[in-house]
């Protein structure tokens, strides 16, 4: 968030935020989601158990993270080590390549 010191805490998810993250969502289609990715989207926020996920680095046994994300945002989990292990021809909705990303620890 900008002007938010870097990790500062941030707020959890509440109901009354449903609506702004929804118009974040439409003006970022169709370039990074696909239209028809709306209903699961609205699902996800209805349906909110967390407020947020935390990944321990030094749990036992974890050896790395995985993520699947679209094309146009891989280069900003390059940024933090990812790296694309496969892609996903229409993964996500006609013309919307899943890229599956790796991070190792």
């Amino acid at each position: 968030m900008p002007g938010r010191p870097r990790g500062a805490n941030r707020p959890p998810y509440e109901a009354a935020d449903r609506e702004a993250c929804l118009a974040l969502f439409d003006s970022h289609t169709p370039r990074f989601f696909d239209p028809l990715e709306r209903g699961d989207f609205e699902q996800v926020l209805d349906e909110m158990r967390w407020p947020y996920q935390v990944i321990a680095r030094d749990e036992p046994g974890a050896t790395g993270m995985r993520l699947n994300t679209g094309a146009l945002t891989t280069g900003f989990y390059e940024r933090f080590g990812f790296v694309v292990e496969r892609v996903v021809k229409d993964g996500y909705a006609p013309g919307g390549d899943r890229h599956d990303m790796r991070l190792s620890f």
